[in-house]
């Protein structure tokens, strides 16, 4: 053999388990639940509320219609699965009727 090649035991050994790095090989950031601290209920966060209130009082007409058009697009992205759900189980009754 020659003196360039190195045996199974110089070798480094080969990584079988995924990485946590990213594109490029940056780490990626953990992302638990624990991150974030729990917020305690106070007369400081209560009084962030209120100027939230406040705020929105004068734009409450278009908040809601805001809402309500999350809440009709929302349910518009969940129609298309369930309609189709049902068709293909119409079909396999139809199917499972009619028999070999």
């Amino acid at each position: 053999m020659s003196g360039s090649i190195k045996s199974k035991r110089e070798r480094a050994p080969r990584s079988t388990t995924l990485t946590p790095h990213g594109k490029h090989g940056k780490p990626r950031p953990q992302q638990d639940e624990d991150d974030l601290p729990k917020v305690k209920i106070s007369a400081q966060t209560a009084a962030r509320g209120g100027w939230l209130y406040t705020y929105l009082w004068p734009y409450r007409y278009r908040f809601v219609a805001a809402l309500a058009a999350l809440l009709g697009t929302s349910l518009a992205a969940l129609a298309f699965p369930y309609v189709a759900g049902k068709l293909v189980d119409r079909a396999s009754r139809a199917v499972a009727a009619e028999g070999p």
